[in-house]
């Protein structure tokens, strides 16, 4: 579609239908990444309003993912790491350090992750291409996320490694994941009843200003 119409019809839906941010697959316009410059005026329209960016997998260009539904099983979730790291790889946080950015399901898998990106970026920075004011971890724990998880003890991991549950909010993925199931799996991660209420409520209600 026309980009300019896009961005038109993204600025009637924050300021006059009150929309509190955008959902963003990790790919767009006929498999481009949202790391690519041409989104960039979509993300400073969030960031002067201190609306959010929302991650969430969908439309993969990956072909393979059709076999045995690998995709939805798992490789959605490569996807979103990726797509995360790329966005800050590609200099969006030190060009917007104000935008808020949700990556879905506890991080995806950057807190297993995040440590090796780290290490190989800064040993190998030419390569990468990295010309970043900070580390991809540093910008990471600023990332918000959900606690959609399958075990209290990966979820226990994640927050640990992202320093707390400051950005992290309640989502379970309902109807594809029982909602039920993330409240269990999340009280037996044995978090604090005043943890509890920022992921259940207090850290979703500022993010989102509701």
């Amino acid at each position: 579609g026309d980009l300019d119409d896009s961005r038109k019809e993204l600025i009637r839906c924050l300021d006059d239908l009150n929309f509190v941010g955008l959902q963003m697959y990790p790919y767009a316009r006929s498999g481009t990444g949202i790391e690519n410059v041409c989104f960039r005026p979509f993300f400073k329209i969030l960031s002067d309003r201190g609306l959010p960016l929302i991650l969430h997998p969908g439309s993969p260009v990956n072909n393979d993912y059709a076999t045995f539904k690998i995709g939805s099983l798992m490789g959605y979730w490569f996807d979103d790491a990726m797509a995360m790291t790329k966005l800050i790889m590609s200099g969006l946080f030190d060009e917007l350090p104000d935008l808020k950015v949700v990556c879905p399901h506890a991080w995806s898998l950057l807190p297993f992750l995040i440590d090796r990106v780290d290490t190989q970026t800064a040993r190998f920075s030419e390569f990468f291409g990295g010309t970043l004011q900070k580390t991809p971890g540093e910008y990471l724990r600023n990332v918000y996320t959900d606690c959609n998880s399958f075990s209290p003890d990966v979820l226990s991991f994640a927050i640990r490694k992202m320093g707390g549950v400051n950005r992290m909010m309640f989502g379970s993925d309902s109807p594809f994941v029982d909602a039920g199931f993330i409240v269990h799996m999340l009280r037996d991660t044995g978090l604090s009843e005043q943890d509890l209420e920022k992921v259940f409520r207090q850290n979703a209600r500022s993010l989102f200003k509701l």
